[in-house]
C-alpha cells in the first residue's frame, strides 16, 4: 500500500527488501496486490484473491457438495493459512508467471 513510510522511495526500498526475503520479485508483488485493489471482488474481473466471487444467485446453483466445498474454501485455517502459504510460498516464488496474463 506504500503506507510503512511517508517517502515513496523508502517505501520502494522497503518493498525490495522485503520481496527478496521472501525470493519474490517486488514489481510481480506492487503490481498483483495493485491489481487486487482496483478489482476486489469486483465479478467482472476474475482474480483467486476475491473473498466473495460467487452472487447468491450463483452460489443457490451450486450442488450441496459444490457448496460444502465453497464454504470450506473460506473457513478461516484454510483461507488464512493454507492459502498464503501457497500462494506465497509456492506460486509466487515457482511458478509467478501463471499470473503475468492477468495484469
Amino acid at each position: 500500500h506504500g503506507a510503512f513510510f511517508p517517502s515513496p522511495t523508502v517505501n520502494k526500498v522497503a518493498s525490495v527488501l522485503f520481496a527478496t526475503l521472501d525470493h519474490m520479485p517486488a514489481y510481480w508483488w506492487d503490481r498483483g496486490h495493485n491489481h487486487h485493489h482496483r478489482h476486489s471482488n469486483n465479478l467482472k474481473y476474475p482474480q483467486l484473491s476475491q473473498t466473495c466471487p460467487l452472487t447468491m444467485e450463483q452460489y443457490e446453483k451450486l450442488t450441496p457438495f459444490q457448496r460444502r466445498m465453497y464454504r470450506f474454501a473460506f473457513t478461516p485455517i484454510w483461507f488464512l493459512a493454507v492459502v498464503p502459504f501457497a500462494t506465497f510460498g509456492i506460486l509466487f516464488r515457482f511458478f509467478a508467471k501463471w499470473y503475468e496474463h492477468i495484469l
